[in-house]
């Protein structure tokens, strides 16, 4: 059944008080609640998030941990992060494999959070770092699913997010992937 919601305006030019509560009644009990009152149309997307400079410096990144037999497994998570507050998502990840959990956030991020939870809400593993990047290396003793919060501590702003995924039994340094530009290309550093 089609349910043809009432126009909040016709039940206000009404005289009756009583007949514009059972209109409004009939109007909460009758029409749909949507998740949000934003037409599709005008709902953020990933990609409204995008800062070619995020990219790039997670693209860096990334290429480092593949030199070191991590691959991308997952798309670019692009949202906005308000100080405080963690944007959640569910990931799947299987035993037998690694996983490096990689995000970067514009320069006014003072703090980077990155927590890894079971499905029973118990920390898995937690990296901070002092400025707009960092990453965390996690091996699940389980396959299922697993919870990714990402924090912004201190700070708000656009984060890029990317989840790598590699065997076991790789020794693995993730405190140098994001390599300050000036340190790129000089000798001894990773290209």
């Amino acid at each position: 059944m089609v349910w043809k919601c009432l126009d909040t305006r016709h039940a206000a030019g009404l005289r009756s008080t009583s007949t514009r509560v059972g209109l409004f009644v009939l109007w909460l009990v009758g029409c749909p609640i949507e998740a949000s009152s934003e037409p599709e149309s005008e709902r953020l997307k990933s990609t409204d998030f995008y800062a070619a400079s995020l990219d790039s410096r997670l693209r860096r990144a990334v290429d480092v941990l593949r030199t070191r037999g991590f691959d991308s497994d997952a798309p670019i998570l692009r949202t906005f992060l308000v100080e405080r507050d963690a944007h959640v998502h569910d990931a799947t990840l299987s035993r037998g494999r690694c996983y490096v959990f990689a995000g970067v956030a514009t320069d006014a991020v003072e703090q980077l959070s990155i927590r890894v939870f079971d499905s029973d809400g118990a920390r898995a593993v937690e990296e901070h770092s002092l400025g707009a990047a960092t990453a965390a290396f996690f091996c699940p003793s389980d396959s299922g699913r697993y919870f990714v919060a990402l924090t912004a501590s201190r700070g708000n702003g656009l984060l890029a997010f990317r989840r790598l995924s590699g065997p076991t039994g790789l020794t693995l340094r993730v405190d140098d992937i994001f390599r300050p530009r000036e340190q790129e290309g000089r000798p001894g550093s990773v290209q």
